[in-house]
């Protein structure tokens, strides 16, 4: 059984979320996948070696490959399994979309 986690969550704009003068507290999975990938190593003091920083590999040479496997690492470390990707054109759920090429879907969950 997956277990998911609840937390303060953000907006599209990574403010947080604000409703009737509170913080808006949430199912915050897909937000923390994204803010793995998105964040840079040594973006997050008490944790220094967590983040993909996918933003250093727009318009470089990385293979879908070995972004996948960063993803992975990161998410392992940060407690999730059964970690599935899926490479396409199309709109899907958590996405990373590099270079107008490809579009990474991301499913996590936590045991």
């Amino acid at each position: 059984m997956a277990t998911f986690l609840s937390d303060i969550l953000l907006d599209d704009t990574s403010d947080l979320m604000v409703q009737n003068g509170d913080w808006v507290v949430g199912l915050s999975d897909n937000q923390n996948i994204e803010q793995i990938i998105d964040s840079a190593p040594g973006g997050w003091f008490m944790s220094p070696l967590v983040g993909v920083g996918v933003n250093r590999f727009l318009n470089g040479n990385i293979s879908v490959s070995q972004l996948e496997t960063l993803v992975q690492q990161q998410l392992k470390r940060d407690g999730y399994e059964d970690i599935r990707f899926n490479v396409n054109q199309e709109e899907l759920q958590t996405q990373l979309i590099l270079n107008d090429n490809f579009v990474l879907n991301v499913e996590a969950y936590r045991p």
